[in-house]
């Protein structure tokens, strides 16, 4: 585990300093995984750190309760978020935390308001994505809100031009930190029992280049495009296979193109998986046609385990996958781009081989978890002692 001393004014060590990361998510995306990685990695001596979701029922539950991360579930009463402002302010005045980082829209509206009621000294925003999706009233609401931000923290430097440029937030108060992973946990074990056991599930044979793209099946993740290309795809190189692994938000959407295009045998719909990471020991490439992302999860954890990467050149990807070096990057929506892409990734095993070594020595070296764990635990004790050095000059105004 790894933390910083919490220090009071005086100099001596103090409780630990309390962080709640706020968020209202119904299932399992970037931000839980990075928060079940995330959490537990923290010296509870120094840091008393839990996630506050408000969702009766959320799939990410059941994640948190295995990796050991402290939960507290506040739903909100339907449609109407500011009817749920009371309950978390008493919420946050009960609890005390010295810190909150939250997540999300829905949660950035009520949250915000409430930390400021109840007096929380620090208040933070952490962005996963460039939000290219949103409209002019979610700016509009996160414009009318930051007054009560003490700081945001992105995860790409793609997420903080978007910030700064279009959302208009002060460039001082926004940190980039980048997600990071348990390097050590996503290491290709080269395990031919477990290889051929993943592949004869999928029906997939040792000549099968097996393409895999870990991503919930939202149009934003830009799987319509790949389905598109596999039939271009599968003219050059029939050996190909695709496999799809996330919850399916589409409505069996997917589906119906690979009928209508008659590709339903080589593309593999595996739905929610919990052995990601046997899956990549099986796989060739990974693939991520994106619109938009912060910095995909799935991705630093594929280029962990030596898979070489077929992704777009938006939000925070570039920062991650070198082109030409750890993968190929393409336009995105540019169908033509993609097929080639993948025709090349797949006429290659040395060149496979070569970027997968080149893509784990990059998460080796900007990608850590420890990194990560580090950079949070200086900037959290950072802000909050700015906070407290803050508070004690109004009180010194005050009285002159």
């Amino acid at each position: 585990m790894i933390g910083t001393c919490v220090q009071n004014t005086q100099g001596h060590l103090s409780k630990p300093l309390k962080v709640f990361h706020l968020l209202s998510n119904p299932g399992i995306g970037g931000i839980e995984k990075m928060l079940s990685n995330l959490v537990p990695r923290f010296d509870r001596s120094l840091f008393d750190i839990r996630v506050v979701n408000l969702r009766s029922e959320s799939k990410c539950y059941e994640l948190w309760d295995r990796c050991s991360v402290r939960c507290h579930c506040l739903p909100t009463p339907g449609k109407f978020l500011l009817g749920s402002v009371p309950t978390l302010v008493r919420f946050f005045r009960r609890e005390q935390p010295d810190i909150v980082e939250i997540y999300g829209s829905r949660a950035e509206l009520i949250g915000r308001l409430a930390a400021k009621i109840a007096g929380v000294p620090v208040v933070l925003t952490g962005t996963l994505d460039t939000h290219d999706w949103r409209k002019w009233y979610h700016v509009w609401l996160d414009r009318i809100t930051r007054w009560t931000v003490t700081g945001w923290i992105p995860n790409s430097e793609a997420c903080k031009r978007r910030l700064v440029d279009i959302e208009k937030h002060p460039a001082p108060k926004i940190n980039v930190i980048y997600d990071g992973i348990d390097v050590r946990a996503w290491t290709r074990r080269h395990d031919s029992q477990i290889r051929r056991r993943l592949r004869e599930e999928f029906d997939c044979d040792e000549q099968t280049i097996l393409c895999v793209m870990v991503a919930n099946l939202r149009y934003q993740k830009g799987h319509p495009f790949l389905i598109e290309a596999v039939p271009r795809v599968l003219k050059v190189n029939p050996n190909m296979r695709f496999l799809l692994v996330g919850t399916d938000f589409l409505k069996g959407q997917l589906q119906k193109s690979c009928r209508d295009l008659d590709v339903e045998k080589a593309v593999i719909f595996a739905g929610h998986r919990l052995d990601i990471r046997d899956i990549y020991e099986a796989a060739d490439v990974a693939v991520l046609p994106s619109l938009f992302e912060g910095l995909p999860i799935s991705l630093i954890e594929a280029m962990s385990m030596e898979l070489p990467v077929v992704s777009t050149t938006v939000s925070g990807i570039p920062e991650l996958v070198v082109d030409g070096v750890t993968g190929l990057l393409v336009p995105p929506k540019d169908v033509e781009a993609l097929t080639e892409a993948l025709v090349k990734m797949g006429a290659d095993p040395e060149k496979r081989s070569r970027m997968g070594r080149s893509g784990r020595q990059r998460v080796i070296e900007k990608f850590s978890i420890e990194r990560m764990v580090k950079e949070l635990a200086n900037y959290y004790q950072l802000q909050f002692n700015s906070s407290k050095s803050c508070s004690k000059c109004c009180i010194i105004e005050e009285k002159l």
